[in-house]
């Protein structure tokens, strides 16, 4: 009996311990991030634009995302400092965009200009 009352705290001490992950997981999730729309000059929203964070320097890439049907990228970044945007669409030119991130919900727009 001793033993199956310790496999059953075992087993309700990894409950806990993964409820408590998750739900840190989720408030991070939801305490901030940079958001970056992606339009053309006429302000619609561009899909499928590959945009690329990195800090200021350079030092350090964040990755690439693919704008969703909104013409939108989201990067769950939560230290602010300065950053680089550089977004890529075929048949656009190539803009880059340097910002300073106060931490929080953060949002800007980049409008691309379409190549003749």
């Amino acid at each position: 009996m001793k033993g199956k009352n310790i496999l059953l705290c075992g087993i309700i001490a990894g409950v806990i311990i993964v409820a408590f992950g998750v739900g840190f997981c989720i408030a991070q999730e939801e305490s901030g991030g940079i958001s970056i729309n992606v339009q053309d000059r006429g302000g619609n929203p561009i899909s499928g634009a590959e945009v690329t964070l990195k800090t200021a320097s350079g030092s350090k890439r964040f990755g690439t995302v693919i704008t969703n049907e909104y013409g939108i990228a989201k990067f769950s970044i939560y230290n602010p400092g300065k950053y680089a945007a550089e977004v890529f669409k075929s048949g656009y030119r190539v803009h880059k965009l340097l910002f300073q991130y106060p931490g929080g919900f953060y949002t800007t727009t980049i409008n691309l200009e379409k190549i003749d």
